[in-house]
């Protein structure tokens, strides 16, 4: 179980930090 929650966690954490960066280089560009 633990080891489940904490690959989710992994996975979002990713995704956040993937969004952000787009953002932050989509910002950048404009």
């Amino acid at each position: 179980m633990p080891k489940d929650n904490i690959s989710t966690a992994l996975t979002v954490l990713f995704a956040f930090l993937i969004v952000i960066a787009f953002f932050h280089q989509w910002i950048l560009t404009y």
